[in-house]
């Protein structure tokens, strides 16, 4: 028998993405009924890069990350998906294996469809696939921004555009803690550690960030965007 509470908590997930939001409430609650829970304690490798994703993930606690990682073993992590998002939406509908690895946090806990039931639901209702590609889109945004900060000229007006990308998807609290270590940040930059300290206390003197230890604090996003040449961060 179909646990009450996740199926009440995947229905709710479901409709608060706007993917599935315009489905009927039987279609919804159909697809909540194969919803599954997993709880993470430490960082857990869920997808490795090169293997087909099993199931489309809702972030409920904690956060996951998409790693890559260089031949020489150094890994770069790209934008955290954090609590009230989906990860994988291209592994899941793309039909091809992931090129990044998956990663959890500690403490993590998502709620997992299984792609083969999302997948059904999308045939059954095409629109679906309408939706997804505005989402896609907006993911596909964000790399290209990702790409291009790191073909800028080098300072802190550079990094603190990094920082704002890797705060997107956060909620929308006046201080943002970035999930990212300083070496990760560092490699996706081309910077060394000591630069990208340097420029991190560039940031905090100016008050748009609060650094200790392996942990950046966006203090004033708005403030952070005016610095970074960007305009205001969009509500």
């Amino acid at each position: 028998m179909a646990d009450r509470s996740l199926v009440h908590e995947a229905r709710t997930a479901l409709k608060s993405n706007s993917v599935f939001a315009g489905l009927p409430e039987e279609a919804i609650g159909r697809l909540a009924v194969f919803a599954r829970r997993e709880s993470y304690d430490s960082p857990t490798l869920l997808v490795r890069g090169g293997e087909h994703v099993t199931a489309l993930r809702y972030v409920v606690k904690g956060h996951m990350v998409a790693r890559a990682s260089r031949e020489g073993g150094e890994a770069a992590e790209l934008i955290p998906i954090y609590p009230g998002q989906f990860a994988t939406w291209i592994g899941t509908f793309a039909h091809r294996p992931v090129l990044q690895d998956y990663w959890t946090s500690s403490r993590a806990e998502f709620i997992a469809f299984p792609n083969e039931k999302v997948l059904e639901t999308a045939d059954r209702f095409p629109m679906i696939y309408k939706v997804l590609l505005g989402e896609v889109a907006g993911r596909f945004q964000t790399v290209l921004k990702w790409v291009w900060n790191t073909n800028l000229s080098d300072g802190p007006a550079r990094l603190g555009a990094q920082l704002l990308l890797y705060a997107a998807a956060a909620p929308d609290d006046s201080a943002v803690e970035i999930l990212a270590s300083q070496e990760s940040l560092a490699r996706a930059l081309g910077l060394s550690r000591q630069t990208l300290n340097r420029q991190l206390q560039v940031l905090e003197a100016e008050g748009l960030v609060e650094i200790s230890y392996r942990q950046i604090v966006i203090t004033d996003r708005q403030a952070l965007a005016a610095y970074a040449g960007q305009g205001e961060v969009p509500a």
